[in-house]
């Protein structure tokens, strides 16, 4: 069967390509890219690999999912059952990304072997930028669409990072003009189940170019619709904790680290 070879190029392009990354790249009988990936066929020049980008095959308002078949499907075309194709990404191929998804389940039913090649997420990223360790208080990843539609019970003293907040209740993807049939109604009575209209939130994007810098935007829960008027199909909702009250602590929990503090 043959092999397909997922290589995500981390957030700021070809210079956070791993060398298994790299190596996985030479060994392939075909390479393809999707997206803008800085750097990229600087690096494949200097490998001597050529290479082909499909991300005409990408429609504008189009959905998504049939986007991605478009896709998959020039990804697949003639491939022997001996053949290493590798595709490379941006971010990491196990977050948020939908051809990967499709590609595994393919490969659930044995018709292909799939590796994916770690790279730097965006959500990586995020935390990098936002000085964020994301055990200490906890850590949400989410897709706001899934948080709506299952109606995820929340839980407001640990973080959340909302993931395709350009597309809520929209199964077509505009990445030119996101605002558009962005549904953000439905994800602003959701998080006010949880938190205060007052609650700062921030629309946050990690840098996928050298030199641009890490982009926060502030607004509140109850002027949600105006913070998303900025928002592009790069940014993530960054919801933050809020600090239990005492009533909360388990206080025989607490006795005890305190005792094991102590000895130690």
């Amino acid at each position: 069967m043959p092999t397909v070879k997922i290589i995500g190029s981390g957030m700021l392009g070809a210079c956070q390509i791993t060398q298994e990354g790299i190596d996985a790249i030479k060994s392939s009988s075909q390479v393809f890219w999707l997206g803008k990936i800085d750097g990229l066929e600087a690096l494949l020049e200097s490998i001597n690999v050529k290479a082909k980008d499909l991300s005409s095959l990408y429609f504008n308002n189009a959905i998504d999912k049939d986007n991605y078949t478009r896709i998959l499907n020039a990804l697949l075309v003639g491939s022997g059952a001996e053949s290493t194709i590798s595709l490379i990404i941006s971010g990491h191929p196990r977050v948020g990304v939908t051809i990967v998804q499709q590609l595994q389940q393919i490969s659930d039913s044995g018709r292909l072997d799939l590796k994916c090649m770690p790279g730097i997420s965006s959500f990586d990223g995020m935390i990098n930028d936002l000085a964020l360790d994301p055990l200490e208080e906890g850590s949400c990843i989410v897709d706001a669409n899934r948080l709506i539609l299952y109606n995820y019970k929340m839980e407001a003293s640990i973080n959340y990072f909302i993931y395709h907040v350009c597309s809520i209740g929209n199964s077509k993807t505009n990445f030119i003009e996101p605002t558009e049939n962005n549904n953000i109604a439905f994800l602003k009575n959701k998080l006010l189940e949880h938190y205060d209209k007052d609650h700062t939130v921030y629309l946050v994007s990690t840098s996928s170019s050298q030199g641009v810098p890490f982009e926060k935007i502030a607004g509140t829960l109850g002027a949600l619709e105006v913070l998303m008027g900025s928002v592009s199909y790069m940014h993530s909702l960054f919801v933050p904790s809020i600090i239990p009250d005492k009533s909360r602590v388990n206080w025989d929990f607490l006795k005890r680290i305190q005792t094991i503090e102590e000895v130690n």
